[in-house]
């Protein structure tokens, strides 16, 4: 279930700026213009948060945020396919077990969640699974290269 951009980003924003005062605000939105699909199916939560997407309006694409990040001094050094969401299923079981090839400690607070709630993200699966899988599975793929499976236009339910 996709939870997270309304849970961990827009509900606790705006619980945050109630309890200091704010009852309306603009809310900037990392959108760029390559994603059209996910500003046009932008839900907007709440009347009194304006959503604005500069990105977007400045027509600037992914190809553009990765040349502004190429002249920089430093990098963070995050392969694309990590993101936010490091092993969110939305990625896709092979792009997880890439992940989990190079990183394989990015599985244990999944794995633990999945204890938690004494359910897996996928039905035939869990994260312990596709652990294992990569532990004994050559990779295939470079890392850079791997594509989520699914869109994660999480704002857009």
């Amino acid at each position: 279930m996709r939870i997270c951009t309304t849970e961990l980003k827009i509900k606790t924003a705006k619980r945050y700026l109630r309890s200091i005062g704010i009852q309306s605000f603009e809310s900037y939105i990392g959108f760029r213009a390559d994603e059209e699909r996910r500003v046009k199916g932008f839900k907007q939560f709440h009347k009194k948060v304006i959503p604005k997407f500069p990105l977007y309006d400045m027509g600037l694409s992914k190809q553009d945020v990765t040349q502004y990040w190429s002249v920089k001094p430093y990098n963070l050094d995050v392969p694309s396919i990590l993101g936010n969401c490091d092993l969110c299923f939305l990625k896709g079981k092979s792009a997880i077990i890439t992940i989990l090839q190079h990183y394989p400690q990015l599985a244990d607070k999944w794995i633990a969640d999945e204890k938690e709630i004494g359910a897996t993200y996928f039905k035939d699966l869990s994260y312990q699974n596709l652990l294992d899988i990569s532990k004994n599975q050559l990779s295939l793929f470079e890392l850079d290269l791997q594509l989520p499976a699914y869109s994660c236009s999480c704002t857009s339910f």
